[in-house]
């Protein structure tokens, strides 16, 4: 005669169930964020490698970046696909999310950041961006990353080039707040935390969100006596 489960049983099979994917589940979900970590940072290397391509064919410069809100100059993200990127599938124009989600995205998004559907963006949003660059001021010589020459840079282990990040570029100096703030525009999505890339190709991970630099606005020789200076000045 076949013995069948009681209800008490059963009761105490789903419990030790229960119990079993109550202490499995955070292991993977660890394991799930380290390995999306990891694939960010492989991102950010690969960006690195672009951008010393790029530096390497063109006396030295990094990509330069257009003034925010430019409709009439190319966004540093513009530069990169047109000269040293492989070339995306079908996909003609970067304000276009439709083609942008049926090409992939590549290295342009995080893993971590299962919204994005540009592939980049002049506006705020996980939707739009995944990374952030060092730049602002926009077609002339910059004292960040963007629009400079490699030769400017004295401490490239330091500098900021890229980080996780909702917009497409950071104003350092921006201690408001707003959206351009380092604090407004770092995406801590891996354990509370950005990775970054840094002018000298390396790629790290910086916990809690960027800081600002400063509240200065203009060029200076040095960084010396602005917090954080030499993470975003270039010299």
């Amino acid at each position: 005669m076949k013995q069948k489960f009681t209800y008490i049983e059963l009761l105490a099979v789903i419990a030790i169930i229960a119990i079993l994917a109550a202490i499995l589940l955070p292991a993977l979900n660890k394991a799930r964020d380290k390995a999306q970590a990891a694939g960010c940072l492989n991102n950010l290397s690969q960006f690195g490698k672009f951008f010393m391509l790029y530096s390497d064919t063109c006396d030295g410069w990094t990509p330069s970046g257009a003034p925010w809100g430019s409709s009439s100059t190319e966004q540093w993200f513009q530069v990169l696909s047109r000269t040293v990127m492989p070339p995306l599938p079908g996909y003609q124009d970067w304000c276009n999310d439709g083609l942008a989600a049926r090409t992939g995205h590549g290295p342009w998004r995080c893993p971590a950041n299962p919204e994005q559907t540009y592939l980049a963006k002049y506006q705020k949003g996980n939707r739009f961006n995944s990374y952030a660059a060092n730049v602002y001021h926009g077609t002339t010589a910059d004292t960040g990353f963007m629009t400079n020459r490699t030769n400017r840079f004295t401490r490239a282990s330091s500098l900021v080039a890229m980080f996780d990040g909702y917009n497409c570029r950071v104003a350092p100096w921006n201690t408001t707040g707003g959206s351009d703030s380092p604090e407004d525009t770092s995406a801590l999505r891996h354990s509370g935390g950005v990775n970054v890339l840094y002018a000298d190709g390396h790629a790290g991970y910086h916990r809690d969100w960027l800081p600002y630099r400063g509240n200065y606005k203009g060029p200076t020789p040095t960084a010396i006596g602005y917090p954080n200076g030499w993470m975003w000045y270039a010299r």
